[in-house]
């Protein structure tokens, strides 16, 4: 686990981590809520 030291937003792809892998999501996907 890990603290959340700074929080901010931008513009363009996010960062994701998974599979002990980081990959990029393209902003143009849909979000995690279009999912469920």
């Amino acid at each position: 686990m890990g603290e959340v030291v700074d929080f901010n937003y931008r513009s363009g792809d996010a960062l994701a981590f998974a599979n002990s892998s980081f990959t990029t999501i393209p902003e143009s996907q849909l979000g995690m809520e279009d999912l469920l």
